[in-house]
């Protein structure tokens, strides 16, 4: 997804481990259309991104900025990533709850389905253009 001025705008999905021509592609499309800012699915992908920019004289974020979704590797990136990843610790604990929950009922099926709301944590760093995360 890419940002341009106050709405957002998608120009389809980021190339996810796919042709260098295709992350190529994207980094043109989000600069032709006035894009300055990118919201790419993984760190691996925002790190590929930013060696093709690299290779045509372009630099996050002052050319493009960049937000990663997992932060697995987003720290060790050359710009390190801004990043929003869910509390896995959080999510591990409730999964294990309602596991814990199903099996000590005397009919599994027979618990109510419930649905749990958990806030992703974003990491502010260098690649979205801050000097918080520098």
């Amino acid at each position: 997804m890419c940002r341009r001025g106050s709405r957002p705008r998608s120009i389809g999905p980021a190339p996810g481990g796919r042709a260098a021509a295709q992350y190529d592609q994207f980094i043109e499309e989000c600069l032709a259309g006035g894009v300055r800012a990118a919201l790419v699915h993984s760190d691996h992908d925002v790190i590929e991104l930013m060696r093709r920019m690299r290779l045509r004289h372009l630099h996050a974020p002052k050319d493009l900025a960049f937000i990663a979704c997992d932060d697995e590797i987003a720290s060790l990136a050359d710009v390190p990533l801004t990043a929003v990843a869910p509390p896995e610790r959080e999510i591990e604990q409730q999964a294990a709850r309602l596991l814990l929950s199903r099996l000590d009922a005397s009919d599994p099926l027979s618990v109510p389905v419930r649905q749990l709301f958990i806030q992703p944590r974003p990491t502010v760093r260098a690649s979205c253009g801050t000097h918080a995360g520098a």
